[in-house]
């Protein structure tokens, strides 16, 4: 009976001690560990320190990197066009276009370019849109600052033929492109644009009006 007993005593005490179990050791999903939580509240109360812990520090990480790209989303630059009129809409002239940029962020946006191209045809899709030609950075447009483009259309006149197509409304002039820049983390950051102008629009005055489709920034 006391040898019995002894050992009764001896394999109570062996369910108290760390099994090898390496995981275990470091109170992962052992089976040991599980046994002794039930028995310990001071390791249970440990376990789920641990563990909530870990989901508090996920948690803050995720509302800092959050925070951050926020922060930055509200800081930058956001430069778009305010305004466009056009001019020489006539037999013998030619078309030439105003836009006014500005700068709608709060932080400056550096290394300005504008790139616009100046096209007459029944579509967009008609165009033949070619790519744009480098061209020398304007400089810096500071937070609200605005800056006027003038863009001609290399030359091209307008005839009688083209003026009757647009009063027709079968054809119109369309003025488009890029502005780019960069924002205070040194990101590029482009602007894409599409502007429009034909007999219905020419009713309301010498205005260029967005497209449906062609704008578009980052």
């Amino acid at each position: 009976m006391t040898q019995q007993a002894d050992s009764a005593d001896e394999s109570n005490a062996s369910e108290h001690k760390y099994c090898p179990n390496p995981l275990a050791e470091f109170g992962l999903w052992g089976n040991c560990i599980v046994r002794r939580t039930a028995t310990d509240p001071e390791l249970l109360f440990l376990c789920l320190a641990a563990v909530f812990t870990l989901v508090v520090a996920i948690f803050t990480r995720s509302l800092f990197v959050d925070g951050r790209e926020k922060g930055r989303k509200e800081l930058r630059a956001y430069v778009f066009i305010k305004s466009g009129s056009i001019t020489g809409v006539a037999s013998g002239q030619q078309p030439n276009v105003g836009f006014t940029i500005e700068n709608f962020g709060k932080t400056p946006a550096r290394k300005l370019i504008v790139l616009c191209g100046l096209g007459f045809s029944s579509s967009f899709d008609k165009l033949g849109v070619k790519e744009f030609e480098a061209v020398k950075p304007m400089g810096t447009l500071a937070p609200g600052g605005t800056v006027q483009y003038h863009r001609d259309a290399d030359g091209r006149v307008m005839t009688e033929q083209d003026m009757l197509a647009f009063e027709q409304g079968t054809h119109s002039i369309f003025a488009y492109g890029e502005i780019r820049y960069i924002d205070f983390t040194g990101k590029d950051r482009t602007t894409k644009f599409r502007t429009m102008h034909n007999a219905k629009i020419r009713l309301l005055g010498p205005h260029l009006a967005s497209c449906e489709d062609g704008n578009d920034a980052d």
